[in-house]
């Protein structure tokens, strides 16, 4: 095991000393004879149970990386490479006297810094940081040539100055006597070492103690024995480019030559030999197909696609058999939730409001958003919010001002579901009783022992005092920002005193108790007032469905919910405003005179909703969104003893939403459903 801080630890059977650290145990002596293990009891095996800090040579270094066989190890470091082990010409120096290397040893042959290595019995690969692959084996220093290029080799290809860089080796893997090499285009090549002649060869050198015939330095300099360039392999292209998407990403070899790999498009191929049947030879059963040459192209090999595999990014075998395969969870689309829409829900259902329409400024906002014209910048995005909320009241300011002088009787009619006025001088604006008493208990009171609110102001001062109530906003219109657009969009003659209107907004947020619009209106320039809707709509909720004697009649529900467990009061004008589902029905005159007309049949202010499909758990956090506009914290109180459950519960109240049409609420449970995605038990449930 390598460290984060680059310190190794080994653990396990130390029987070919690779461990790095010499064992007090009864098998553990000086003599190096591999027959001196085999004749070994199970019970005298050198083990190290506990991982142990490999030091000696590597007590100061920073190791990056190791590969581990069952003879040896090898660690490198930022510019050195270092073994330990039974030495069988894979260390990097002779086995002439180092036949067993017990602490970590500087491997002089490389130089060059290595950035992964690999190992077997016989051998030791590395990936050099010039992506030039060297072998450590038969004592000698071989460096691998790959035909990276796809074109044959008789062939001169033009590569023009701004094509990509030229094809480099960008992975190796081992086991046994196979070597694999992965491409930074996504081939793959094997080579081949032998293992008898290096078996034998180190077993000569443990035993005769002489020193290899066989010894090349890196520079391509050979002593006696020139004959090891005959042993030099040529590797072989055995997964060849052909389209984009099958590049291999990843590749693993196992027993006998096997390989495994993963390409782009996330599947697995395994690469396994070929059988022929052995009826033609008058045998049953099937015998492997051997390959005719270490340089046939693939002969006695084929590769089939592992079915079910799907987003597979790594992949791993081993030597006995065994492969595996990492899969990467799938991209989730990022699930944006919309930001507060209680204030403008509330604001479609003043009569008034609803005439003139919502804002171009917020209408062309979501027009560019739904066509992906927003640009993302942290920089400008609290600019642009600022210049977009100056935009959007003088807008306001001008359509309340045409509200003003644009007022006559028909606009006093008590429609879409208002049962309540306020009034300043002649005019009578029509508002929901359950929504403006629920701002203050001084309101409340007043609209209890009275249907109207009379007020003691100017007209364009009442158009924004009710503005404020439904939305917790109102355009600052003292702001030379807002007031000097405004002023020039008044007609010739029209005079609109921005001092007069503040005083007045002022002692009406005195004399009504709304603490929060008074603090807003202390400053000369626009000063968005702290958010307290939410919180009075959520009280009057509570109030509601604890049927608390406390509730003043202004703030009574008049609808009844039932439910299959229970019975829940709310108010029908903020259903209305929220859910278009109750939209639909309270908009129909026909519908709604009838139930009023049986709730006053049976002498009670409110009629009944039936809704027996929904249990009153689910409908409770449906109706904290209604009314505060909750999110994610929503769920926060949702207490499930597994997370299967909880989901299930997610799953039940998004079942709601989307049928009230509660478009926000469901982007709210995606995301809840998305946060515990690891969680699914099952195909079924994930659908």
């Amino acid at each position: 095991m390598v460290t984060t801080a680059g310190d190794v630890y080994t653990f396990g059977l130390n029987r070919f000393q690779q461990l790095g650290y010499p064992l007090d145990t009864p098998a553990s002596t000086t003599t190096a004879s591999s027959s001196s293990f085999k004749n070994a009891s199970s019970s005298d095996e050198p083990i190290q149970s506990n991982p142990r800090r490999v030091v000696g040579a590597l007590k100061k270094e920073v190791v990056l990386g190791a590969a581990a066989s069952r003879t040896h190890t090898a660690v490198f470091t930022a510019d050195s490479l270092y073994t330990w082990g039974t030495n069988r010409g894979q260390l990097g120096y002779p086995a002439a006297g180092t036949a067993v290397q017990v602490l970590p040893r500087k491997v002089t042959l490389v130089s060059q810094p290595v950035i992964q290595i690999t190992a077997t019995e016989n051998a030791t690969a590395c990936l050099l940081e010039s992506r030039d692959v060297v072998v450590l084996y038969h004592e000698a220093y071989l460096k691998i040539a790959f035909p990276l290029t796809p074109f044959p080799s008789k062939m001169q290809t033009y590569r023009p100055p701004k094509v990509g860089a030229k094809p480099i080796i960008s992975k190796v893997a081992s086991c046994g006597n196979t070597f694999a090499a992965l491409s930074s285009l996504g081939d793959v090549f094997t080579f081949n070492l032998d293992s008898g002649s290096s078996t034998s060869s180190a077993a000569n050198v443990l035993n005769t103690g002489s020193p290899s015939p066989f010894f090349t330095s890196p520079d391509g300099t050979s002593s006696p024995g020139s004959a090891l360039a005959r042993l030099t392999p040529r590797p072989q292209r055995i997964w060849n480019l052909r389209r984009k998407f099958t590049a291999v990403t990843d590749v693993g070899v196992g027993l006998d030559g096997s390989i495994i790999l993963c390409t782009v498009s996330g599947h697995v191929f395994l690469r396994s030999k070929k059988y022929e049947s052995s009826s033609s030879k008058g045998g049953g059963g099937a015998t492997p197909m051997t390959p005719s040459g270490s340089n046939s192209s693939g002969g006695g090999f084929k590769f089939s696609r592992v079915p079910y595999l799907q987003r597979v990014i790594k992949v791993a075998a081993n030597s006995t058999g065994g492969f595996a395969a990492l899969r990467a969870d799938v991209p989730l689309r990022f699930i944006e939730i919309e930001g507060a829409t209680l204030s403008r829900d509330l604001l479609s259902i003043i009569p008034h409001w609803e005439r003139i329409g919502p804002p171009e400024v917020e209408k062309s906002r979501k027009e560019k958003k739904a066509a992906g014209g927003e640009e993302d910048g942290e920089d400008s995005d609290g600019e642009e919010d600022s210049d977009m909320a100056i935009e959007r009241d003088i807008e306001v300011a001008k359509k309340l001002y045409d509200v003003a002088e644009m007022w006559d009787l028909t606009w006093e009619v008590l429609t879409g579901g208002t049962d309540a006025a306020v009034k300043v001088g002649h005019k009578s604006i029509p508002i929901h009783k359950a929504v403006v008493a629920s701002r203050s208990n001084v309101l409340a009171q007043a609209l209890s022992t009275n249907r109207s609110l009379k007020l003691e102001c100017s007209d364009f001062t009442a158009l924004l005092f009710v503005h404020y109530l439904y939305s917790d906003e109102f355009p600052a219109v003292w702001d030379s920002r807002i007031g000097m657009p405004l002023r020039t969009y008044l007609p010739s003659g029209g005079k609109l005193d921005y001092g007069t209107v503040k005083n007045e907004l002022k002692t009406l947020a005195i004399d009504y108790d709304l603490p929060a619009f008074a603090e807003s209106l202390k400053r000369q320039v626009k000063n968005p007032p702290s958010s307290t809707l939410p919180t009075h709509l959520s009280s009057v909720l509570y109030l509601a469905s604890t049927k608390s004697k406390s509730i003043l009649p202004a703030l009574q529900p008049d609808v009844v919910l039932v439910l299959s467990d229970s019975k829940i009061p709310v108010h029908s004008s903020i259903l209305r405003a929220r859910c278009p589902f109750f939209t639909t029905f309270f908009d129909d005159p026909i519908w709604s005179a009838t139930r009023k007309e049986e709730a006053k049949q049976s002498k009670t202010v409110m009629f009944e909703l039936k809704l027996s499909h929904l249990n009153g758990e689910v409908m409770n956090l449906v109706l904290e969104h209604i009314y505060r506009d909750a999110g994610m914290s929503l769920f926060h109180s949702v207490d499930r003893s597994t997370p299967e459950e909880f989901i299930d519960f997610t799953v039940q109240v998004l079942a709601a939403a989307n049928e009230l049409l509660l478009d926000k609420l469901k982007q709210v449970c995606s995301a809840v459903l998305r946060s515990f995605g690891s969680f699914l038990p099952s195909p079924s449930t994930r659908l």
